[in-house]
């Protein structure tokens, strides 16, 4: 599907996009992270798999460039008519994600089995 990529990978299981970032959220240069996004962006923004699933479990730390990333890649999909959800994140990302209120335009869940369960039947 999508190869190549050091900071995000990216599964498609059924009707599920699932992007999960790794490593160091502030250890990768910018241009790196625009082009990962830019590769993955076409699969998000069709219309099959109809949910995205980010799913922050590998990822240490994100900063504003990293999160700004993935609220793009989330608009995106939420735009053209899909369904997008968080999952994994830790206590301090968490705090992140609530105090930015994305988790009041795309829920969260702590396990990506939990995600995946809520979604995995949606034809969105």
């Amino acid at each position: 599907m999508i190869n190549n990529l050091k900071i995000l990978t990216a599964r498609i299981e059924g009707n599920l996009f699932i992007l999960t970032p790794v490593g160091d959220g502030h250890s990768f240069r910018y241009s790196d992270l625009q082009r990962e996004c830019n590769a993955v962006r076409p699969s998000i923004e069709a219309p099959y798999p109809g949910v995205l699933i980010v799913n922050f479990s590998e990822l240490k730390y994100f900063g504003s460039e990293f999160i700004g990333a993935i609220i793009s890649l989330a608009r995106s999909k939420s735009d053209l008519g899909g369904k997008v959800c968080f999952c994994g994140a830790s206590e301090d990302m968490q705090r992140v994600l609530n105090n930015m209120r994305l988790t009041n335009l795309w829920p969260y869940y702590d396990q990506l089995e939990d995600a995946v369960a809520e979604f995995s039947d949606e034809d969105a």
